[in-house]
């Protein structure tokens, strides 16, 4: 299995064996502690999905358009997330 890392750092602990919920600048660890928010409806827009479309102009504007609002929308449940923690 090939890994790809983000940056030298992350390598370097991984070499080392370092769990990553333990160390406390990784992402995981900020989920497993509680720091961010990890369990949202809007994640489910970011999601990969491999079928290729053909392009319609139309079809391409509400998507940019309904990527503003998602964007928006997860910004006030993580400023929302953050107040309440």
């Amino acid at each position: 299995k090939i890994f790809r890392f983000c940056k030298s750092k992350c390598h370097r602990n991984f070499k080392r064996k370092r769990n990553p919920r333990k160390m406390r600048w990784t992402k995981a660890f900020r989920k497993a502690a509680g720091k961010e928010l990890t369990v949202d409806n809007s994640f489910e827009f970011e999601k990969r999905r491999n079928e290729p479309v053909k392009y319609q102009r139309e079809l391409w504007n509400k998507t940019v358009d309904a990527m503003k609002r998602v964007e928006e929308i997860k910004q006030k449940r993580q400023a929302r997330f953050i107040m309440n923690r």
